[in-house]
Protein backbone atom coordinates (compact mmCIF):
# COMPACT_ATOMS: atom_id res chain seq x y z
CA UNK A 1 0.00 0.00 0.00
CA UNK A 2 1.89 3.20 -0.77
CA UNK A 3 1.24 6.18 1.07
CA UNK A 4 -1.49 7.96 -0.48
CA UNK A 5 -3.94 5.26 -0.05
CA UNK A 6 -2.98 5.08 3.94
CA UNK A 7 -4.09 8.70 4.20
CA UNK A 8 -7.15 7.97 2.22
CA UNK A 9 -7.83 4.73 4.16
CA UNK A 10 -6.56 6.84 7.83
CA UNK A 11 -9.41 10.11 6.72
CA UNK A 12 -12.37 7.89 5.30
CA UNK A 13 -12.28 5.65 8.55
CA UNK A 14 -11.78 8.91 10.45
CA UNK A 15 -15.12 10.12 9.06
CA UNK A 16 -17.19 7.36 10.27
CA UNK A 17 -15.45 7.20 13.74
CA UNK A 18 -15.77 10.92 14.33
CA UNK A 19 -19.29 10.59 13.65
CA UNK A 20 -19.89 7.80 15.93
CA UNK A 21 -17.81 9.36 18.80
CA UNK A 22 -19.50 12.89 18.47
CA UNK A 23 -22.75 11.34 18.59
CA UNK A 24 -22.17 9.74 21.89
CA UNK A 25 -20.34 12.84 23.00
CA UNK A 26 -23.28 14.50 22.37
CA UNK A 27 -25.75 12.31 23.37
CA UNK A 28 -23.68 12.79 26.74
CA UNK A 29 -22.96 16.07 27.26
CA UNK A 30 -26.76 16.97 26.22
CA UNK A 31 -27.74 14.27 29.06
CA UNK A 32 -25.35 15.89 31.76
CA UNK A 33 -27.28 19.24 30.81
CA UNK A 34 -30.50 18.10 31.82
CA UNK A 35 -29.90 15.46 34.55
CA UNK A 36 -27.04 17.46 36.56
CA UNK A 37 -27.81 21.30 35.36
CA UNK A 38 -25.83 22.82 38.11
CA UNK A 39 -22.56 21.84 36.74
CA UNK A 40 -23.92 24.05 33.67
CA UNK A 41 -25.38 26.79 35.66
CA UNK A 42 -21.96 27.39 36.90
CA UNK A 43 -20.40 28.59 33.96
CA UNK A 44 -23.03 30.12 32.62
CA UNK A 45 -22.55 33.95 32.05
CA UNK A 46 -24.70 36.14 33.82
CA UNK A 47 -25.85 38.11 31.59
CA UNK A 48 -27.26 34.89 29.37
CA UNK A 49 -31.34 35.28 30.12
CA UNK A 50 -33.14 32.79 31.64
CA UNK A 51 -29.93 30.40 32.48
CA UNK A 52 -32.20 27.36 33.32
CA UNK A 53 -34.13 26.85 30.24
CA UNK A 54 -31.06 27.68 28.15
CA UNK A 55 -28.95 24.98 29.92
CA UNK A 56 -32.13 22.77 29.33
CA UNK A 57 -32.85 23.14 25.60
CA UNK A 58 -29.42 23.42 24.88
CA UNK A 59 -29.35 19.86 26.51
CA UNK A 60 -32.13 18.75 24.35
CA UNK A 61 -30.58 20.45 21.37
CA UNK A 62 -27.39 18.17 21.83
CA UNK A 63 -29.35 15.28 22.39
CA UNK A 64 -31.32 15.78 19.02
CA UNK A 65 -28.42 16.40 17.17
CA UNK A 66 -26.71 13.17 18.22
CA UNK A 67 -29.04 11.32 16.92
CA UNK A 68 -29.50 13.05 13.68
CA UNK A 69 -25.89 12.47 13.03
CA UNK A 70 -26.22 8.99 12.49
CA UNK A 71 -28.59 8.94 9.74
CA UNK A 72 -27.23 9.60 6.18
CA UNK A 73 -30.58 11.85 5.37
CA UNK A 74 -30.88 14.11 8.53
CA UNK A 75 -26.65 14.26 8.65
CA UNK A 76 -25.95 17.58 7.26
CA UNK A 77 -28.68 18.83 8.84
CA UNK A 78 -27.76 18.03 12.64
CA UNK A 79 -23.34 18.80 11.54
CA UNK A 80 -24.79 22.60 10.48
CA UNK A 81 -26.91 22.51 13.40
CA UNK A 82 -23.79 21.34 16.08
CA UNK A 83 -21.54 24.09 14.13
CA UNK A 84 -24.23 26.19 14.98
CA UNK A 85 -24.85 24.95 18.95
CA UNK A 86 -20.88 25.30 19.25
CA UNK A 87 -21.07 29.04 17.83
CA UNK A 88 -24.13 29.74 20.44
CA UNK A 89 -22.59 28.49 23.18
CA UNK A 90 -19.07 30.04 22.80
CA UNK A 91 -19.77 32.82 24.95
CA UNK A 92 -19.56 30.19 28.36
CA UNK A 93 -16.38 29.10 27.21
CA UNK A 94 -15.32 32.23 26.62
CA UNK A 95 -16.76 33.67 29.58
CA UNK A 96 -14.40 30.62 31.70
CA UNK A 97 -11.41 31.99 30.40
CA UNK A 98 -12.18 35.66 31.97
CA UNK A 99 -14.18 34.77 34.79
CA UNK A 100 -11.89 33.65 37.75
CA UNK A 101 -14.69 32.74 39.55
CA UNK A 102 -15.75 30.70 37.35
CA UNK A 103 -12.77 29.01 36.86
CA UNK A 104 -12.40 28.26 40.81
CA UNK A 105 -15.54 26.41 40.74
CA UNK A 106 -14.20 23.95 38.34
CA UNK A 107 -11.19 23.65 40.09
CA UNK A 108 -10.22 25.38 36.30
CA UNK A 109 -7.05 27.69 36.16
CA UNK A 110 -6.90 30.46 33.52
CA UNK A 111 -4.84 28.12 31.12
CA UNK A 112 -7.67 25.03 31.33
CA UNK A 113 -9.87 27.33 30.61
CA UNK A 114 -7.87 28.95 27.53
CA UNK A 115 -7.02 25.22 26.05
CA UNK A 116 -10.69 24.46 26.40
CA UNK A 117 -11.90 27.07 24.36
CA UNK A 118 -8.90 26.44 21.63
CA UNK A 119 -10.62 22.81 21.62
CA UNK A 120 -14.19 24.20 20.57
CA UNK A 121 -11.98 25.39 17.05
CA UNK A 122 -11.69 21.47 16.26
CA UNK A 123 -15.06 20.68 17.25
CA UNK A 124 -16.18 23.36 14.83
CA UNK A 125 -14.04 22.29 11.92
CA UNK A 126 -15.40 18.67 12.26
CA UNK A 127 -18.60 19.92 12.17
CA UNK A 128 -18.02 21.49 9.45
CA UNK A 129 -16.30 18.61 7.93
CA UNK A 130 -19.44 16.42 8.58
CA UNK A 131 -21.91 19.10 6.96
CA UNK A 132 -19.93 19.04 4.08
CA UNK A 133 -19.77 15.57 3.32
CA UNK A 134 -16.39 15.71 2.39
CA UNK A 135 -14.53 12.66 2.96
CA UNK A 136 -11.40 13.33 0.78
CA UNK A 137 -9.08 16.18 0.46
CA UNK A 138 -6.77 18.07 2.68
CA UNK A 139 -9.76 19.54 5.06
CA UNK A 140 -10.90 16.19 5.92
CA UNK A 141 -7.15 15.15 6.39
CA UNK A 142 -6.75 17.91 8.26
CA UNK A 143 -10.34 17.56 10.48
CA UNK A 144 -9.16 13.53 10.92
CA UNK A 145 -5.66 14.55 12.36
CA UNK A 146 -7.49 17.17 14.61
CA UNK A 147 -10.49 14.66 15.62
CA UNK A 148 -8.57 12.52 17.52
CA UNK A 149 -6.28 14.76 20.00
CA UNK A 150 -9.48 16.49 20.63
CA UNK A 151 -11.56 13.55 21.82
CA UNK A 152 -9.00 12.86 24.21
CA UNK A 153 -8.64 16.05 25.37
CA UNK A 154 -12.07 15.78 26.79
CA UNK A 155 -12.07 12.23 27.67
CA UNK A 156 -9.30 13.15 30.21
CA UNK A 157 -11.69 16.65 31.45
Amino acid sequence: MDQQSLVKGFVAASWYVSLAVMSVFYAYIGWQHVINPKFFLDIMPSFIPFPELAVFWSGIWEMIVAVFLLHPRTRRFAAWMTFVLLLVVSPVNINMCFDAEVCQTLGFSASDAALRLFFQIPLLLVARWHAAGKRSGSYALICSVLFYPTVLYFLML
